[in-house]
């Protein structure tokens, strides 16, 4: 069986076929093979963490009434748990 020859236009085709919404994490992607670094864990910028929709996640929480106390609280439980670890082992 032969193999389909991949040249820029097959790559734009599939491109195409993700949802515009996850092309961030194609674009992260694609830089984590232009540095040679694991997907997994790619190196983010400032833009990409503005792009990420993580900025203001808590606001309109009205449960959180100081954002960095309950970000200290929730740091302090995952680095004192007790034979648990998280999906990387750790």
């Amino acid at each position: 069986m032969r193999r389909k020859t991949i040249d820029e236009k097959t790559i734009l085709t599939e491109l195409h076929q993700v949802p515009k919404d996850r092309w961030g994490e194609v674009r992260t992607f694609i830089r984590s093979l232009q540095t040679g670094r694991a997907a997994a864990q790619p190196v983010l910028s400032g833009a990409d963490l503005i792009d990420s929709e993580l900025i203001g996640i808590w606001a309109d929480r009205t449960d959180i009434a100081d954002s960095q106390e309950f970000a200290r609280q929730l740091r302090h439980r995952a680095e004192h748990r007790r034979g648990k670890t998280d999906v990387g082992g750790h």
